[in-house]
């Protein structure tokens, strides 16, 4: 939940590491040191998105309905339970809090964020999304999100 587990410190890891500020744990058996399965797993490569296109595509294959592959990035491939994801997650949100769907509003710019969107009410892709997440979406923001997207579809569906 709070940490990040692989068997080893290397390039990628402390690249991860740098971005999201996380805790490492190094084990040579992962899953003996975790308390219940992850949630998600990561598979990074910095410099060769083909061996991680190629390793989605096997995945798709052999885990169909089971296991979703995601990119967040061109280095993160990530892998969760089909049954969980973004979609889910603010679908959940919305019962929990009482919330109509159609009053919720998403915003993203990568393709892991794809689920979120056609999920919510409103679906925002940033404008420096991937094309799928901005076909995916409701309304495209003209600022990316280094440069205040957000702050533009805050104006535009809740300050309204």
């Amino acid at each position: 939940d709070h940490d990040i587990v692989c068997r080893r410190e290397d390039k990628e890891v402390i690249h991860y590491r740098e971005r999201i500020h996380m805790p490492l744990i190094t084990a040579s058996d992962i899953l003996s040191v975790l308390p219940r399965p992850p949630y998600k797993v990561h598979c990074i490569h910095l410099t060769d998105k083909d061996r991680l296109e190629a390793l989605k595509g096997k995945v798709e294959r052999k885990y169909a309905g089971q296991i979703t592959a995601q990119f967040s990035n061109d280095q993160y491939l990530e892998f969760y339970s089909h049954e969980a994801g973004k979609g889910n997650a603010i679908l959940e949100v919305c019962r929990i809090f009482g919330i109509p769907e159609e009053n919720s509003i998403a915003a993203g710019d990568a393709p892991n964020d794809i689920s979120m969107l056609l999920a919510a009410g409103t679906g925002v892709a940033m404008a420096n999304a991937d094309p799928d997440v901005k076909e995916a979406a409701d309304f495209i923001t003209s600022l990316d999100n280094d440069h205040n997207g957000l702050i533009q579809a805050i104006e535009k569906f809740i300050l309204c």
